[in-house]
C-alpha cells in the first residue's frame, strides 16, 4: 500500500465507526422475547464516536506536535484484510511495527561526561579561606532504544560553587554553597511510556539553584 492509501482507509474506517456499526445479529427482540443472547441492542458501536482522519491537527495545547487520528484497533485489524485490497492493499500490526535496534545507543548513555574543579586555599592566621568552583558537562544521550530525534536529550553542563572558612587546625569549618548556579533548567532524561498509559513522556530536569550553609566541629 501508500501513505495516501492508509490515510483514506483509516478515514474511511473511521466515519463508518462515526456512523455507527450495526450488529447484524440483532433482530429486534428484547431480553425474554426471545432473540439472541448478547445481542438485544441494535449497535456493536453506537453513533457519534467523532474519530477524526489521519489529517487532524491535535490543536496548540494539546501537547502533540504532529496530524494524527485515534481508532478502534480490533475494527481497522479485521477491516484490514477484508477491504485493505480497495485502498492498494493494508498491512496491520497489532503490536506495532517491527523495527531493529541493533547498533543503536543505549538509552540515558551520554556520548561523554567530564567534570573539573578548581579550588585555592589562602591562609588567614590560624585560619584558612578556600573557593571552590565545580564544572560538569553531559554529552547528549537518548531517552528511548529507537533512537529517535523527538527522545534525543541534549548536552547539558552545571556550575557549583562554594566557600569554606577552617578554623585552627580544622576544628571547624563554616561552608556557604550554591549549587547549579546559573540556574540551569537543562532536561537531564526522558523516557516514553508504553501504548497502555498513553504513550506520554516523562522528563527529568536539573534542580533549581540552591544555596545554604554548612557548619561541622571535630571533637
Amino acid at each position: 500500500g501508500s501513505v495516501a492509501g492508509v490515510n483514506a482507509f483509516v478515514g474511511a474506517i473511521n466515519g463508518a465507526i462515526n456512523a455507527g456499526i450495526a450488529d447484524p445479529l440483532y433482530t429486534g427482540a428484547t431480553l425474554g422475547t426471545g432473540g439472541t443472547v448478547g445481542h438485544f441492542k441494535p449497535f456493536v458501536i453506537n453513533p457519534g464516536a467523532n474519530l477524526q482522519t489521519t489529517t487532524y491537527n491535535f490543536g496548540a495545547n494539546s501537547g502533540i506536535a504532529s496530524t494524527g487520528a485515534f481508532g478502534i484497533c480490533a475494527v481497522l485489524g479485521a477491516q484490514a484484510s477484508a477491504i485493505g485490497g480497495a485502498f492498494g492493499g493494508i498491512q496491520y500490526f497489532a503490536a506495532g511495527i517491527p523495527t531493529s535496534i541493533i547498533g543503536n545507543k543505549l538509552p540515558g548513555a551520554p556520548d561523554y561526561k567530564f567534570s573539573a574543579g578548581m579550588q585555592y586555599a589562602a591562609p588567614i592566621g590560624d585560619l584558612t579561606l578556600t573557593p571552590r568552583v565545580d564544572y560538569i558537562y553531559t554529552g547528549k544521550s537518548q531517552g528511548s532504544v529507537f533512537n529517535s530525534a523527538v527522545n534525543q536529550v541534549p548536552a547539558f553542563s552545571q556550575i557549583n560553587a562554594q566557600i569554606q572558612l577552617d578554623g585552627a587546625d580544622k576544628k571547624w569549618f563554616v561552608r556557604g554553597w550554591i549549587q547549579n548556579l546559573s540556574n540551569n533548567t537543562a532536561i537531564t532524561g526522558l523516557y516514553v511510556t508504553d501504548q497502555s498509559s498513553g504513550l506520554y513522556t516523562n522528563v527529568f530536569t536539573l534542580e533549581p539553584r540552591r544555596y545554604g550553609v554548612t557548619a561541622g566541629l571535630k571533637f
